[in-house]
């Protein structure tokens, strides 16, 4: 699998239910990792306002994707 096609399965919103579901525990720790940083920034509405609640998800879905490319280059693609 290429790095595009890797990027296009698992770098896209997945419920907790999808997430479980991947046989690659390192993937599905990083996607889990994700998941609850941003399920818990939303929660956190107290020291989150409304606004900048994009600007984290952007955030948060450009580190995801980082440490998966970092993952697939590090192991998969030899």
């Amino acid at each position: 699998m290429k790095l595009e096609e890797f990027l296009k399965k698992y770098n896209c919103e997945m419920n907790v239910n999808e997430i479980t579901k991947i046989e690659d525990l390192k993937i599905q720790e990083i996607k889990m990792k994700y998941w609850n940083l941003k399920h818990n920034a939303f929660l956190d509405e107290h020291n989150i306002k409304d606004w900048e609640l994009g600007e984290i998800f952007d955030k948060y879905t450009t580190l995801e994707k980082n440490e998966l490319e970092e993952y697939y280059n590090s192991n998969l693609h030899k």
